[in-house]
């Protein structure tokens, strides 16, 4: 019997694994079962995947570990993180959470009975490589759509000081 292929997107692990070791020292076999309980069962990570991972973030100085017994009285390896560490967890934390926020915005419009159909997200695409235009070829998706929405909350604000009163455009207009 084949073993489940974790369902995670490339890169977060380590970024799952910093998060649970930020909160204090702990062993393999904890990190993911703190994952699981956490995500409600939605992460669920293979010991195939983990001591890899953990063996990757340990070489790379963003963990470091030492030998102790368990609850259970069992030695295992305890990682803590180190500074390093710590400041690889806040930015990429922080990239994660503006990358969830640019796509909730987008998974977003079409609720509340907007229909602007399957190919949206294609349509915004080429929208934001016309806007953006040799950028594209220098940044991943994300990022493009980040800075547009940057570039556009700059300019509406800039519209709002100095007394502008263009309609915005909402989801439901994509009819």
């Amino acid at each position: 019997m084949m073993r489940a292929k974790s369902d995670l997107p490339q890169g977060t692990l380590g970024l799952l694994i910093l998060k649970v070791v930020a909160l204090g020292p702990v062993h393999g076999y904890a990190i993911a079962r703190r994952l699981d309980q956490a995500s409600r069962g939605v992460v669920r990570v293979p010991e195939g995947s983990l001591y890899p991972a953990l063996r990757r973030l340990e070489n790379r100085g963003l963990l470091a570990a030492d030998w102790k017994a368990t609850e259970t009285g069992r030695e295992a390896k305890f990682y803590r993180l180190t500074r390093k560490g710590r400041a690889q967890l806040e930015t990429e934390a922080m990239g994660w959470r503006r990358l969830a926020g640019g796509l909730s915005l987008i998974l977003k419009m079409s609720e509340g009975g907007a229909k602007c159909g399957p190919g949206i997200l294609r349509s915004l695409v080429f929208l934001l490589w016309l806007v953006m235009g040799a950028d594209v070829q220098a940044q991943t998706f994300s990022d493009l759509f980040l800075n547009f929405i940057s570039r556009t909350r700059r300019r509406v604000d800039g519209e709002r000081r100095m007394g502008s009163r263009h309609r915005r455009l909402r989801p439901r207009d994509c009819v």
